[in-house]
């Protein structure tokens, strides 16, 4: 055998060696074929309070089922689940806000999600933390239970700032999940929250990103990031948020900004060809919403290796936990909208046949990647959850009420509450129930404040509360007899209220009958 022989025998047996080592694809793309996929980027979805109510008459497919062809048409989904889903964390109103808003969504409206093929959920807000981080990491297992990915929040601060990554077509994307919004919800050394970045340091924002996007480069074709930015109402970002948006962009690397907060739309801004969605708006409301966040956007992303080639915009009209296509004039002003809106970027903002094409990029660098999909391994139902409202004994501070309403509940007293609460601020409600037989309808809790003086009665939602059971995580109709149900709830402050003493009033609502009220107590709204 020749010298020659020898040579390309062992240079052939050590080129084998060294492809059968390296990087194996799971799924591989055949030769040439193109690399593409389709995500869906939808804004604020309120899985939350009143929405149970309609979910438990119509289930679980009602929300998203006039715009489910849509979501099927797309190879993954991408959403805010602006609430937390969970049953064992308590209300925690030490957000910074003197009345805050609270959402709760009980685990088994995963279902809702799953439902849907929403692929992955930003948890990156100022709600996610409003069950304490019992309710994160309770969060996290139901999420991953139903084999959706959750971005932006962890079991700590290093968790939640890692990227998570799904398959999108034949592309993997990584996606960073950002709240601007709520430091007090900020992930701790090992205290599950959120990957919190603060606008009013930019520099230490750009790095933080971009230290996610260089990791992130390695094992996805595409990096996006996803963001919880600014007031609630705004119409526009902010010069300084457009300017970090743009560094975000140059320096940081990300092939996308998909934003949310507002709670409507604001516009799309291209930089160096890479797309800006400020605010998506809202995807899905548990209340009847103003205009603007009733009628939002879906954003249908062409992605390729070299970015977002293209941006299907698709209007949508949010009744009460029900979304919907927008059709003739509504769709109109929703696109023409956000036409205005994105024209104040750049004046040649071009939409056609509600389609914005962008720039394609050099994408022989690309890297090919696979991904496995995540597998469910259970999803949450009404009757599988024991949920914290459950006590085994009453309270020794219990101030006894011992009511029973014509349905069997009995109200069997309240803890106190405190002697005054300060304009516009809101206090806690603890109440103590249980039935000996079971509820077959399932009712509400109200909870009505009164003045004793003349004065504005609270009347409106923000006062006159009604609520399933256990802060909507236990539903009569799944109550055993003999059972003690906790209800602690938080009743928001509001500016109409009356300077005097009020009368603080429970009762039981069944199908919009209210079967009576009982006084348990008073409280002085202050200066």
């Amino acid at each position: 055998m020749s010298k020659e022989y020898w040579h390309h025998l062992w240079l052939g047996l050590t080129l084998g060696f060294l492809i059968s080592c390296g990087p194996q694809s799971d799924t591989p793309s055949p030769e040439g074929a193109e690399r593409n996929g389709q995500l869906i980027f939808g804004g604020d979805v309120f899985l939350t309070r009143y929405a149970h109510v309609p979910i438990d008459r119509h289930g679980y497919d009602h929300p998203f089922a006039g715009i489910q062809h849509w979501l099927d048409d797309s190879d993954a989904v991408l959403i805010n689940l602006e609430a937390v889903l969970n049953a064992q964390g308590r209300a925690n109103s030490n957000k910074g806000e003197r009345s805050p808003f609270l959402f709760r969504g009980r685990p088994d409206l995963a279902q809702v999600l799953h439902s849907a093929g929403v692929t992955m959920v930003t948890g990156a807000n100022n709600h996610v933390g409003d069950y304490g981080p019992e309710g994160v990491a309770e969060q996290l297992e139901i999420l991953a239970a139903a084999g959706i990915e959750a971005t932006g929040i962890g079991q700590s601060w290093r968790d939640a700032r890692r990227y998570r990554r799904m398959s999108v077509g034949n592309l993997v994307v990584a996606v960073i999940g950002v709240d601007s919004t709520m430091p007090h919800f900020k992930a701790g050394w090992r205290r599950p929250g959120t990957f919190y970045l603060d606008e009013r340091r930019p520099n230490a924002y750009v790095r933080a990103v971009h230290r996610q996007v260089r990791r992130a480069r390695r094992e996805s074709d595409l990096v996006l990031m996803t963001v919880h930015w600014g007031p609630n109402g705004a119409d526009r970002p902010t010069e300084e948020r457009r300017e970090l948006a743009a560094r975000l962009i140059r320096e940081a690397g990300v092939d996308a900004i998909l934003g949310h907060s507002a709670h409507r739309i604001q516009g799309v801004e291209v930089i160096d060809g890479k797309p800006v969605v400020y605010d998506a708006g809202n995807m899905l409301l548990d209340y009847r919403g103003s205009t603007w966040e009733a009628q939002s956007l879906l954003f249908e992303l062409s992605l390729t290796p070299g970015g977002v080639s293209e941006i299907v915009f698709r209007p949508i009209q949010l009744h009460h936990t029900r979304t919907v296509p927008a059709e003739g004039e509504i769709a109109e002003a929703i696109m023409e909208r956000l036409i205005t809106l994105s024209r104040e970027f750049d004046a040649d903002f071009a939409v056609q046949d509600n389609r914005l094409k962008l720039p394609q990029r050099d994408t022989a660098t690309a890297g090919k990647h696979s991904l496995e999909p995540l597998t469910v391994s259970s999803l949450p139902s009404r009757d599988s959850v024991h949920p914290a409202a459950l006590v085994d004994q009453l309270p020794d501070d219990l101030i006894p009420v011992n009511h029973v309403f014509s349905n069997g509940m009995t109200l069997l007293g309240v803890r106190p509450v405190p002697a005054e609460v300060q304009h516009r601020y809101g206090f806690f409600v603890t109440s103590y129930w249980k039935t000996d037989s079971p509820v077959h309808q399932s009712a509400l809790i109200t909870v009505r404040l009164r003045p004793d003086d003349e004065g504005p009665v609270w009347a409106n939602r923000d006062t006159y509360r009604f609520h399933q059971p256990g802060d909507w995580s236990y539903p009569t109709d799944l109550w055993q007899p003999g059972e003690i149900v906790e209800d602690h709830y938080f009743v928001r402050g509001h500016q109409g209220a009356a300077i005097t003493e009020h009368g603080i009033y429970l009762g039981v609502d069944v199908g919009g009958r209210l079967l009576g009220e009982v006084r348990i107590g008073e409280i002085t709204v202050v200066p």
